[in-house]
């Protein structure tokens, strides 16, 4: 049961990582292709 809590939770950990550093590299591109317009 312990290994089962774990397991879940770690998945939750990677997708919820991903999620975030997916949404901050977005950002960045954004952040970048913004700064690219100005010039």
């Amino acid at each position: 049961l312990f290994w089962l809590l774990l397991k879940k939770i770690f998945l939750w950990c990677t997708t919820c990582y991903t999620d975030v550093s997916a949404n901050f590299v977005m950002k960045l591109t954004v952040l970048l292709l913004s700064a690219a317009d100005m010039l």
